[in-house]
């Protein structure tokens, strides 16, 4: 008997396999959507539907084990072999300390500001949308110019016509690490998933239970893609007016641009690689890595002639390379009230007498703690001493004269601001810096005010209007 029955058990197996398995939350016992399962060791998973079913494939062995997350619930993990037992699996919702956030009893004390892209797509070009693959989630940074502390209440997506606008999509929310301009920490608590309705609208997404605290730096917001239970590969073609230039001369013609998805389609504007560098990123489901998805552009190549076919000679730069960044932004509650800064900024009359320099944040960024101590190296490469002093450093009374005054003795003296061996010792004493940067080193003194502490040394930095500074009299300059 038992030899008839052993050739029945792989079968019997398969068939548990293909039976739909229910994803619970333990405590209202009500469906959990579009729970992650990933299979332990490999490359392989599935995702539940938005009522919390899902089907393990048949080449899932019973000795696997599989884990299974979803945002706002403890992940768990469970062997295969046991989920034959039951028809349901409960997880249970995560318990977060929530920051204490101070609400001052002053009325009108605080006001809701917008950050992120505001306007809808132009419809009138045809690459106006940004769609991904099911479960995939794409982040974008919401760059926070106020520089303050705020309470986010709203998320804001646009979801065009296209694709399937009734389609779920889930919203994360990410801090940033003080040292890079990438998702970091999910700050969402709960599971939030949406949908549009007809399409070409604002989805506006309450988060104010949340309680979710911006910070100075700001935040990244992702939109995780499900796909539509209908959907059996959307694709239509888009016809639309243009011109060519044959002969010197502009000749109508008509375009067409295939458009596909199979849930959401988001609006989206163009935007230059200057502004989009780090401001995109991207996860698959089966990684745990964040990908820029502006990886793939390679600067080295910006700024060399190349002459087209038609004669035209075309320079690449990073201005004229361009990203499609979807239309989100989000509501934020700041107080009103405006904070001195302990620091000014420099005198540029002052700097300018000695040479006018423009400001360039693509060169010289200065959006993160990591980046500014990068760009202070750059500049001391480049000899753009100026440009430091201008747009890299804040002062204190009357600190900047001592430094003019600093460096015209050293251009009296040597014929120049910085000997070579002033600029090999500043470089390394940079470099020892970034080398060392942690999330430990750096303590917050006030909205604007940040003490970083490396190799026993102190430096006073400022974050104003997104970006940041360095007091050079924490680290004297022109030592």
């Amino acid at each position: 008997m038992i030899k008839k029955l052993t050739p029945l058990i792989p079968i019997l197996f398969i068939c548990q396999l293909n039976a739909q398995i229910q994803i619970v939350d333990s405590i209202t016992s009500t469906p959990i959507p579009y729970t992650h399962i990933r299979v332990i060791g490999k490359n392989e998973g599935v995702m539940s539907d938005y009522n919390g079913f899902f089907t393990l494939d048949s080449a899932v062995k019973a000795s696997d084990s599989v884990r299974i997350s979803c945002t706002g619930y403890q992940p768990i993990t469970i062997a295969v072999n046991s989920i034959f037992h039951s028809d349901r699996i409960t997880l249970t919702p995560e318990v977060r300390a929530l920051e204490e956030v101070l609400v001052s009893k002053k009325r009108g004390s605080y006001k809701l500001r917008e950050l992120g892209i505001t306007k809808g797509p132009k419809t009138q070009f045809f690459d106006y949308s940004v769609t991904a693959q099911n479960g995939t989630i794409r982040a974008v940074y919401m760059p926070n110019e106020y520089s303050l502390s705020g309470i986010l209440k709203y998320v804001n997506v646009f979801v065009t016509e296209n694709g399937f606008p009734n389609a779920h999509f889930r919203i994360h929310v990410y801090s940033i690490s003080h040292f890079a301009i990438k998702p970091d920490k999910e700050l969402t608590s709960s599971n939030i998933v949406s949908s549009g309705t007809t399409g070409n609208e604002w989805i506006r997404i309450d988060l104010t239970s949340e309680r979710i605290l911006i910070p100075e730096n700001g935040c990244f917001i992702g939109v995780e893609w499900f796909d539509h239970p209908q959907a059996s590969y959307f694709q239509d073609t888009l016809t639309f007016k243009g011109v060519t230039q044959v002969n010197n001369k502009l000749k109508d013609t008509i375009y067409t641009h295939i458009r596909s998805g199979n849930g959401i389609v988001l609006g989206s504007r163009t935007e230059s690689y200057k502004f989009t560098k780090n401001k995109l990123w991207y996860r698959t489901p089966l990684s745990d890595g964040w990908v820029n998805w502006c990886a793939s552009t390679n600067e080295a190549l910006f700024n060399i002639p190349d002459t087209l076919q038609s004669g035209h000679v075309f320079i690449q730069n990073e201005n004229n390379t361009f990203y499609q960044v979807p239309c989100i932004n989000v509501e934020v509650s700041f107080p009103s009230e405006k904070i001195d800064l302990k620091y000014d900024d420099p005198k540029k009359r002052k700097l300018n007498k000695l040479e006018r320099v423009k400001e360039d944040n693509f060169m010289y960024p200065q959006s993160s703690i990591l980046e500014l101590f990068s760009s202070l190296i750059k500049a001391v490469e480049n000899d753009d001493i100026i440009y430091i002093l201008k747009y890299l450093c804040v002062y204190g009374d009357d600190e900047l004269n001592d430094i003019l005054s600093t460096m015209k003795d050293k251009e009296d003296s040597i014929g120049t601001y910085f000997s070579d061996s002033d600029k090999e010792k500043i470089i390394n004493h940079f470099t020892t810096i970034i080398n060392n940067l942690d999330e430990d080193s750096i303590v917050k003194l006030d909205p604007h005010h940040y003490e970083l502490k490396v190799n026993a040394e102190l430096y006073n930095l400022i974050v104003n209007n997104g970006k940041w500074k360095i007091n050079p009299y924490t680290y004297r300059i022109m030592k």
